[in-house]
């Protein structure tokens, strides 16, 4: 996390923000890592009571009264306009600069830091018991997207992406999108696919 100013100001800068004759001019200021945070801290609260739109957190109950948010208002100050449109156009979490990999060897590769750090997070947060679950979880989409042709199937209300995942007592350990490669070593070892994305 605390690259990702440093990759958003890089990605501003790559298209000349704030200079004359290109967006934002005259408007666009680098973004901090405080502000990146404070952004993403309204995200959390607007998935704890959501809103019609993310702005209206970030205006006090005073001027909206059903979805303002005074604490976050008090947080993030006057701006937030020019806040949240810089946040929309140019966040990222990954260098761009950084030249991706073929689909093929990294399919996830926009997101793979989120799901490292997840899978982490989820072994540190959660003792497993003696006996786990290795089972299919999906994930819901709602965009048209590559992944519904090469990891589930999405033609109706509730599909998405498939993983395997070993959970334990309703809470998911870790898991393995089923669009990813597969390690070679446990398939010459005679494992099966599945097999070998748990192992």
């Amino acid at each position: 996390m605390s690259s990702w100013a440093a990759y958003s100001n890089a990605k501003a800068l790559l298209v000349n923000a704030g200079e004359d004759g290109h967006i934002y001019a005259g408007r666009y200021t680098p973004l901090t890592q405080s502000d990146i945070n404070k952004v993403i801290g309204v995200y959390i609260i607007d998935g704890l009571s959501p809103s019609p739109q993310l702005e209206w957190k970030m205006q006090p109950q005073s001027r909206r009264p059903l979805h303002g948010c005074d604490f976050a208002t008090g947080c993030i100050g006057y701006g937030y306009q020019q806040l949240i449109w810089s946040f929309y156009c140019f966040f990222a979490c990954q260098d761009p600069l950084m030249t991706p990999p073929s689909r093929e060897k990294c399919p996830n590769f926009k997101v793979n830091e989120l799901f490292w750090w997840l899978r982490f997070l989820m072994k540190e947060a959660w003792l497993l018991g003696e006996h786990v679950l290795l089972n299919k979880q999906t994930c819901k989409i709602q965009d048209k997207t590559i992944y519904t042709t090469c990891c589930g199937k999405c033609k109706r209300i509730g599909d998405g992406v498939q993983t395997d995942a070993i959970a334990d007592d309703s809470h998911t350990a870790d898991f393995y999108f089923r669009n990813e490669p597969v390690d070679q070593k446990w398939i010459d070892m005679g494992m099966s696919p599945m097999h070998a994305c748990i192992l």
